[in-house]
């Protein structure tokens, strides 16, 4: 699937940088999205039914992982909770 804009609805030119920007951008979706969806989504299966086992009181995030601290973050806050 091709994202590169025809010409941005008339307001901008592309030039020869966009181009291979969104050229990279094109090549690099679908890596990221086999990588969400073969190694993430199943780790996170097994994590998931790890924690419900009651092994474990609390999780804690990893530094190298920001997206995702903020994103916890963000449902605590949209759901009210104090502990954020």
């Amino acid at each position: 699937m091709n994202h590169l804009p025809s010409n941005f609805g008339g307001r901008f030119s592309i030039n020869a940088a966009t181009a291979s920007l969104w050229s990279w951008v094109n090549d690099s979706t679908p890596i990221c999205d086999d990588t969400v969806e073969k190694e993430d989504f199943p780790m996170s299966e097994k994590l998931n039914a790890g924690f419900f086992t009651g092994a474990q009181k609390e999780v804690v995030y990893g530094r190298n992982e920001p997206a995702l601290i903020h994103y916890h973050k963000a449902l605590r806050r949209a759901m009210g909770s104090r502990a954020v």
